[in-house]
């Protein structure tokens, strides 16, 4: 499995992990869960895309990078221990060489 799809697929799992396990319910963390839901959701189709290449999927994982940055920057906020390892994974995600060079 490339780097690509193993760091989005990482992301999608911690994402969920954090929005469900620690967010939900947490009035202070709505902007959190929000973040990590829809940065999960955009991971999970970036790491189906890296599997087919294309055009498409080299928009997508710019876009991926800056969802998790953003999720990653939201997390950061707190110091509950998902919120830190989930902030790790979106880091790790968009740094990735293969989401933030872009093929042309």
């Amino acid at each position: 499995m490339d780097s690509c799809v193993a760091d989005c697929l990482d992301c999608f799992k911690t994402c969920n992990d954090c929005a469900y396990n620690c967010c939900i319910g947490k009035e202070e963390h709505k902007q959190c869960l929000e973040s990590c839901l829809i940065c999960a959701e955009v991971c999970n189709l970036c790491a189906r895309l890296c599997i087919s290449g294309g055009e498409i999927a080299q928009k997508i994982k710019t876009l991926c990078a800056e969802v998790c940055s953003a999720c990653a920057e939201e997390c950061e906020k707190f110091d509950e221990e998902k919120c830190k390892v989930c902030a790790e994974a979106c880091r790790k995600c968009a740094a990735s060489r293969d989401l933030s060079s872009v093929d042309k």
